[in-house]
């Protein structure tokens, strides 16, 4: 009798083990043939023949998902984790802040080619079949991950974020997630992102629905002494887009090469924005010495004390988490519309 039961025990289990392997083959040969009918797939991006200067618009065929990526900064690879894109990464570059709570775990876990910008040889160390990322670091320089032609040249295909091309507007965002989608065949997984993300947009919309004026912005990207280094943001239209969603506007939208502390004077702007991040300068002393500046006693912003620090990765990475660091200046700019 035991030993009946035992057979039956034993032939109950590898029922059990057959048909968890019939479940799991099922699976695989879905996943295999819905990514035979998916790809090739095409897609619209850039290319550029001048170190990042000039983009032209460029099509791009996948024959298959990318396994080995690349991501030149740390904005990017933030991105990639929140689709599910973890054991894809071979790399990640560019950690200037820190990073989403959200997925922190999981960055944690990702290759570090350099802190900083990382270079060429490096990235194709990784030997990936995909960069992808920031627009400005898609060039032959020290700095630079290499030009997309010459990355291509190398049997390296190419991503450049759509919201880090000049005239970019804040939906670039959303069509560079979609893009994804596309990409990797998590297109379900990118448009329920994308309507999350949406919701948040209009809920930072709605934040300072009752705030009539605008007010006028300007970058203060460095304080030496007396020096001030100010920068026009001039080309970072996905930023200058985003910003206005909390009625704000860049003064120096429309300017461009060196601008003097005459010009910032004269342009007299209500609001100052200085990026910081990891390794860069003290933020209380340049604050001091923003406020002690005698040339800019007249500006509004310098008399009312609305200068504000903005998170370089947030705001310079061109991803999703640029509603995150626009909420919490909101938030700073106008205390009164988030009491309750």
């Amino acid at each position: 009798m035991k030993k009946w039961k035992s057979v039956c025990i034993l032939g109950i289990a590898s029922l059990l083990v057959l048909a968890g392997c019939k479940a799991n083959a099922t699976k695989e040969t879905t996943t295999t043939k819905d990514n035979v009918e998916h790809y090739p797939i095409k897609i619209e991006n850039f290319t550029s023949s001048d170190s990042a200067k000039k983009w032209q618009k460029k099509e791009v065929t996948f024959e298959a998902s990318p396994h080995r990526v690349v991501a030149n900064t740390q904005g990017t690879a933030e991105m990639l984790l929140h689709l599910g894109l973890e054991s894809k990464i071979v790399g990640v570059a560019a950690l200037y802040g820190g990073v989403d709570s959200t997925v922190k775990k999981e960055f944690e876990s990702l290759p570090v080619l350099s802190k900083e910008y990382v270079g060429k040889e490096l990235v194709l160390g990784a030997t990936p079949d995909l960069v992808i990322g920031r627009a400005g670091l898609f060039a032959n320089e020290d700095w630079g991950v290499g030009t997309v032609s010459s990355l291509n040249d190398a049997g390296v295909q190419t991503y450049v974020q759509r919201t880090s091309i000049p005239k970019a507007t804040y939906t670039d965002l959303y069509l560079d997630i979609k893009d994804l989608g596309k990409v990797f065949n998590i297109e379900k997984k990118a448009a329920s992102w994308i309507k999350e993300l949406k919701q948040k947009e209009q809920s930072l919309k709605q934040s300072v629905e009752s705030v009539k004026k605008e007010k006028s912005y300007a970058y203060i990207w460095g304080v030496d002494g007396e020096n001030v280094t100010i920068y026009s943001g001039a080309d970072d239209t996905y930023i200058t887009d985003t910003l206005s969603k909390i009625k704000l506007s860049n003064a120096f939208a429309k300017s461009t090469g060196e601008i003097t502390k005459e010009s910032l004077v004269a342009k007299n702007p209500d609001v100052l924005l200085i990026p910081y991040y990891d390794g860069g300068s003290n933020n209380q002393q340049t604050l001091t010495a923003l406020y002690s500046n005698k040339a800019l006693q007249t500006v509004n912003a310098i008399k009312n004390q609305q200068v504000f620090f903005i998170d370089y990765n947030e705001f310079w990475s061109y991803g999703y988490r640029i509603l995150e660091g626009t909420e919490k200046l909101a938030k700073e700019i106008y205390p009164e519309q988030f009491k309750n």
